[in-house]
């Protein structure tokens, strides 16, 4: 079974030691140290044109996860599970009028595994299309609508890139979540969750992407149902890199200039 990366409850050590003590005995002066938290810049919900800062599209950004897979195959007893590491870069971003375009590519183990193409406008951010050679979605997949309220609904019927790995048609109902603190390899962080429910004829999933200002994706979870097995994935970001990006997209005129 094939899932799809953009990308349960975690345990906080320091939140178990806290009651380890408890009755008179002595700490020894010893302070359980706070989980590190990430910065974040402002997000005026509600704002149309504020959402540029949930996913930054520059030449150069960089995003680097923990992906850990928990599967069974389909007539296979036992599980399997998997823990590897996923970079999601930046290559080309296009102004087009109003509208930003990005390619986004998927690295794994030094090859570029998977393309995919996004796509701002003043209604949403889209994907275009996912895989090498490339899939369209037909009409576009909606990531999140504009302006970005918790508690917005959407929903999405096409045809296109299926998380078991499959071509076809399928239906999505999504929804916003208020923001909130979520886990990453980095630390804590202030984040929008937006879970999806998506279904075709061989199966579902149901997953959540959280989107936090000024950095991107932070954390992804994945849950897969299908006729050929079952699968739990789960992104963490480790680490990232922001560019400048006044200094790398490139309008549709400036490209005809430099042909």
């Amino acid at each position: 079974m094939r899932t799809f990366a953009l990308i349960g409850a975690c345990v906080v050590a320091a939140g178990i030691l806290s009651g380890c003590n408890q009755g008179g005995g002595k700490t020894n002066g010893y302070k359980a140290k706070e989980p590190e938290e990430l910065k974040t810049v402002e997000f005026k919900e509600g704002t149309a044109g504020a959402e540029d800062v949930l996913f930054p599209f520059a030449v150069g950004n960089q995003w680097d996860y923990e992906v850990e897979i928990d599967q069974r195959k389909k007539d296979e007893p036992a599980r399997t599970k998997t823990a590897s590491n996923l970079t999601l870069r930046c290559t080309n971003v296009t102004k087009i009028g109003t509208m930003t375009k990005a390619t986004i590519e998927a690295v794994m183990d030094d090859q570029i595994s998977e393309r995919q193409m996004w796509l701002r406008t003043k209604s949403g951010l889209f994907q275009l299309s996912v895989g090498m050679p490339s899939v369209p979605y037909n009409p576009y997949q909606p990531a999140f609508r504009i302006p970005l309220k918790a508690g917005g609904e959407f929903e999405w019927a096409g045809q296109g890139f299926l998380p078991d790995g499959s071509v076809g048609e399928g239906i999505s109902r999504s929804k916003v979540n208020k923001m909130t603190y979520v886990d990453t390899m980095m630390g804590r962080v202030q984040a929008y969750g937006v879970d999806t429910l998506l279904r075709w004829r061989d199966g579902q999933a149901a997953s959540t992407t959280w989107y936090a200002p000024g950095i991107g994706i932070v954390r992804y979870r994945q849950e897969v149902v299908a006729k050929n097995g079952s699968a739990i994935q789960i992104m963490r970001l480790k680490s990232y890199r922001l560019a400048d990006a006044e200094s790398t997209a490139k309008t549709e005129e400036t490209k005809k200039d430099e042909n």
